[in-house]
């Protein structure tokens, strides 16, 4: 049998999980979420018995920072001919209103079907810039990225480098998405053309932010 937390920074958790936090009810989760990589946290513990009191520095853990609201945090995201792909958290699942059943099971089973292990980013198309090079492609938001010219996308890093890598003859970029039938599939030639020419046209001034090295 686990440890049983007490208090977290001197505030008792009650037996449901809730702790007051600046005089409002949160879920105790809250009380980390505030909290940064590297901060301490001290916590009572009831282990086997006894009581204990124990100070915890907190480390980064990915599939938590997914599920959890996330503080003062730029957004990453990668931008090529118009289409924005961002990483799947609540941030994003909130602020777009994403409704597709599939995008919702993958947020609700992250943890519980373990599907971080495969994919420590959910990459997801998230909104298309309207031009002529992508105007076929409307109606494909709020889907998860698969796979790249045949390159499996896992996380933001494997889809910049996916897309600026030219396999084969190099003419097509082909994205697989997610049980999807149809892959979307752009001429290489125009699609690079256009990319810098959409960056201008909608003031985006930097085409990836994979976050801090």
């Amino acid at each position: 049998m686990g440890d049983v937390i007490l208090s977290l920074d001197g505030s008792p958790v009650y037996t449901n999980g809730l702790i007051r936090v600046d005089g409002e009810l949160v879920n105790m989760n809250e009380v980390v979420e505030r909290k940064f990589a590297g901060d301490k946290i001290k916590a009572e513990i009831l282990r086997k018995g006894e009581k204990k009191s124990v100070e915890l520095t907190l480390k980064r853990y990915l599939p938590y920072l997914t599920l959890g609201e996330q503080y003062n945090q730029r957004p990453k995201y990668v931008m090529y001919a118009g289409m924005l792909f961002q990483p799947m958290n609540r941030n994003l699942m909130e602020a777009h209103s994403i409704r597709d059943p599939l995008v919702n099971y993958v947020f609700d089973n992250y943890m519980t079907k373990e599907i971080f292990k495969d994919r420590p980013e959910v990459v997801i198309l998230t909104t298309i810039l309207p031009d002529e090079v992508n105007s076929y492609l409307q109606g494909y938001q709020h889907s998860i990225v698969d796979e790249v010219n045949g390159v499996k996308i896992k996380t933001m890093k494997d889809l910049a480098e996916a897309l600026k890598k030219k396999e084969g003859d190099g003419k097509f970029v082909v994205i697989k998405l997610l049980e999807k039938n149809r892959p979307l599939v752009l001429k290489r030639e125009l699609a690079d053309a256009a990319h810098p020419v959409i960056m201008q046209k909608y003031d985006v001034s930097e085409e990836s932010y994979l976050g801090d090295e």
